[in-house]
């Protein structure tokens, strides 16, 4: 069968509203966005470029270009924006033929898999093509695709002199050029399984989906934050002498507060403010400013503002979802980052704070809680709905990463536990304590999930410590040690995959071409990659890996930062990490995949947990789970367990 013909392109656009802000769906929807200009290379051939004459009343906007007969695959760079600007504007506005799922390509999500920067410049950049993105072309594009300052009369008013617009086309044709050359180099290394290529699919139908928006929470959730942070801004101005104007002036706050106690304070962090408040003596504007610094600080209370600026004419937003966001292949979010949701308070009940935003005015919300903006933040699950007449369904893996890890490193006893349904952290925290485990207090049992939970990896005592304190378990450094202890003691052959894995990866890079392999992976060196055969398959990749000292060091991207750094750390218990998550994630999309197929339509996944939107009385939560911990074959024995709800509103 011959290989399909492959079209290379790109858009640019301009529009009042604001991609960032709302998503490529809402974007490509606005009725202010028109294509500025449209290149598309067939194959190898030269880039075509359509102005913007081409897409403007007075052009031929349905008019397809004779050499796209719209059976080809098309490429792009994020292809969620080429994807929504085709559909939304030539294909609706203009007539041309639709290009369904599965005849897009997208070479930021190629690179992703290969743990490659997903930006062009970044992923051309480190790949070492001759093809480089215009970055002074990329500046241009900027400056073109916003509004500048509104006229007299309110209308927006854009840079589009000849010489910029020539300028933009040959930019755009630039990034066409070194999207190809980013496609050639990466299709050689097959980063798509055909099982990865379908959850790459899936993800497109989740964002497309979108999830349905209680506009009621919504709304009133906003009207209750301005009022909160407009009285707590106007307090601060008040109590610091127009020093502080407002809660997000934190450089400004810690300077007042220091000012007033004589000492200095380096910020007015949740744990430093904790401890200043916990003295007895504090003058009380300090005590004051402290607590309003408290109530202002719940910055998640945005993603309310966030949902409403991409909210389609059908209540939904969409574009939440980000394929392969982590290096191990797990999803991240996009905009209201639901993937980042307030661990909330254990004093909040989210369906009451849900109600009483429902059945309340905006004033008596804030007379009820003494931190208004803490009760919405337990509000923001909720603010997610099931469409009329449907249902959600969602179900969670129980301690997915635990029992993932005991079952790479072949432990049967540990498995025996899971698969029992014995308490694992009551079992943890029993040996540590030489306790009974069915005598085991709440708050022991908080330290035997935290040694269950943070041990697997190598952790070390000073560090689990830290991990503790952070989780509010208050414990000395001896015992912090015994846990450490107790836990390697436990689970000696995960101790013993931390070391034997690492073993192999030195092996492999030490020795290019020759497979290693310990239990459940294999690991080989090809070229600049050092590349991990998972349980599933897939391949999960690291880049110019290289051992100095006695250290293993790769390529990738900074964890938190957007830059490519050459001296990456790793070491067994870091890479036993990345193996886990990424078969966790593994065990989930082709779980997703079944429940899709079988009409569990999955509209978003939440960490562990797939949320699915269905027709009410269709399928059942004990059937999910079913699917769930059933799809996939590769994995068995491995002793997954999920449990799920049914219900109107997404609720933890």
């Amino acid at each position: 069968m011959p290989a399909p013909t492959r079209i290379f392109i790109d858009f640019e656009t301009r529009s009042e509203a604001d991609l960032k802000e709302v998503g490529s769906w809402e974007y490509s929807q606005d009725p202010s966005t028109e294509i500025m200009c449209a290149v598309y290379m067939v194959g190898d051939s030269i880039p075509v470029c359509l102005e913007r004459a081409y897409f403007s009343p007075g052009g031929l906007p349905s008019a397809v270009p004779p050499n796209i007969t719209g059976t080809e695959t098309f490429v792009a760079h994020n292809a969620s924006f080429e994807r929504a600007i085709w559909h939304n504007i030539l294909h609706k506005r203009f007539g041309w033929p639709d290009i369904p799922i599965e005849r897009w390509e997208c070479t930021a999500a190629m690179a992703a898999c290969c743990r490659l920067p997903r930006s062009l410049d970044k992923v051309a950049q480190v790949l070492g093509l001759q093809a480089q993105k215009d970055m002074a072309g990329h500046r241009l594009m900027l400056s073109m695709c916003k509004p500048r300052t509104p006229t007299k009369n309110n209308t927006a008013k854009w840079r589009d002199d000849p010489e910029s617009l020539a300028a933009l086309y040959q930019y755009c044709q630039q990034d066409v050029l070194t999207e190809h050359a980013v496609w050639k180099a990466l299709v050689e290394l097959r980063p798509f399984t055909a099982k990865e290529r379908q959850i790459w699919e899936l993800d497109c139908r989740m964002n497309d989906r979108g999830v349905r928006i209680d506009t009621g929470v919504m709304n009133r959730a906003i009207e209750v934050r301005e009022k909160v942070e407009g009285w707590g801004n106007a307090l601060l101005h008040e109590l610091t002498g127009g020093r502080v104007r407002s809660g997000s002036q934190v450089k400004a706050m810690a300077e007042w507060v220091g000012y007033r106690l004589g000492v200095p304070v380096a910020s007015v962090d949740k744990n430093t403010i904790e401890d200043l408040l916990g003295e007895r003596v504090l003058p009380k504007d300090v005590r004051e400013v402290l607590a309003l610094r408290q109530i202002l600080s719940k910055t998640s209370t945005k993603k309310f503002s966030t949902a409403k600026a991409s909210i389609d004419d059908d209540g939904r937003t969409r574009d939440l979802l980000l394929y392969h966001g982590a290096g191990t292949g797990r999803w991240s979010g996009k905009r209201i980052q639901l993937q980042n949701l307030p661990r909330g308070s254990a004093d909040l009940n989210p369906d009451t704070c849900v109600q009483s935003l429902l059945a309340f005015d905006s004033d008596f919300f804030i007379d009820l809680f003494p931190n208004p903006l803490e009760a919405l933040s337990s509000c923001i699950r909720g603010m997610i709905v099931a469409a009329p007449g449907h249902d959600l369904l969602v179900a969670d893996y129980a301690s997915i990463e635990a029992r993932v890890l005991v079952w790479l490193a072949g432990d049967e006893r540990a498995m025996s536990l899971y698969r029992d349904g014995a308490d694992t952290y009551k079992v943890m925290a029993g040996l540590i304590y030489n306790k009974d485990p069915e005598n085991v207090t709440k708050q022991e049992r908080a330290l035997g999930k935290q040694a269950v939970l943070g041990c697997g990896y190598g952790m070390g005592a000073t560090k689990f410590h830290a991990t503790c304190q952070k989780y509010g378990i208050d414990i000395d450094e001896d015992l912090a040690e015994k846990a450490v202890g107790t836990y390697r003691r436990t689970y000696r052959q995960t101790q013993t995959l931390w070391y034997e894995t690492q073993r192999a990866v030195e092996n492999a890079i030490q020795n290019p071409g020759t497979v290693f392999r310990y239990l459940k992976t294999h690991w080989k060196m090809e070229g600049p990659w050092l590349k991990c055969l998972l349980p599933s398959g897939r391949v999960m990749r690291y880049y110019k890996p290289r051992i100095e000292d006695g250290q293993i060091f790769y390529e990738g991207m900074h964890p938190t930062r957007s830059l490519w750094i050459r001296d990456i750390k790793t070491y067994g218990g870091k890479i036993i990490e990345n193996v886990t998550q990424a078969t966790a994630r593994d065990i989930m999309a082709e779980a997703m995949l079944a429940l899709d197929a079988r009409g569990y339509k999955v509209i978003l996944s939440v960490h562990d947990e797939p949320i699915v939107e269905v027709p009410e009385g269709f399928g059942t939560v004990e059937e999910m789970e079913n699917i769930m911990c059933h799809s996939s074959p590769w994995a068995e024995g491995c002793p997954i367990a999920a449990e799920g709800w049914r219900g109107k509103r997404y609720r933890k």
